[in-house]
């Protein structure tokens, strides 16, 4: 961010360098709450990837699966591995059913943390443009 420059007018120069000092304290403490909310935001994408590498995980598990039932119904043998297939099915979609509410939680809070960041840092220098 730019420094503000000071007018060189003595009868405002006293109140220019006050309002300066508030400024710079003011920034010191947006930088502070800036830099909790990138720490935030940084937990948030942490938090998302763990998901995605669950959901990954999941997705190699019902493909394992689904391999497994094309052999089976291949030998004409669904009938000994149904409550099995159907076990796994059940605590897999319980898996992706859980992870996706977490992963959409995770990714509200993510959007909410980025939307506050542009906001402090883009508008907020927008505004000192104009």
């Amino acid at each position: 961010m730019g420094q503000l420059t000071v007018n060189e007018q003595s009868t405002v120069a006293g109140l220019t360098t006050k309002n300066n000092s508030l400024d710079s304290k003011e920034g010191s403490y947006e930088k502070s709450n800036l830099r909790e909310i990138v720490y935030e935001l940084d937990e948030e994408i942490g938090e998302i990837g763990a998901k995605v590498a669950t959901l990954e995980d999941v997705e190699i598990l019902l493909g394992r699966l689904m391999e497994d039932m094309d052999r089976v119904v291949g030998k004409g043998e669904e009938n000994f591995y149904f409550h099995e297939f159907h076990r796994k099915l059940r605590v897999y979609w319980r898996l992706i059913n859980h992870t996706m509410n977490e992963l959409n939680k995770d990714y509200e809070k993510a959007a909410e943390l980025k939307e506050e960041i542009f906001n402090k840092v883009v508008k907020k220098n927008g505004e000192k443009r104009q």
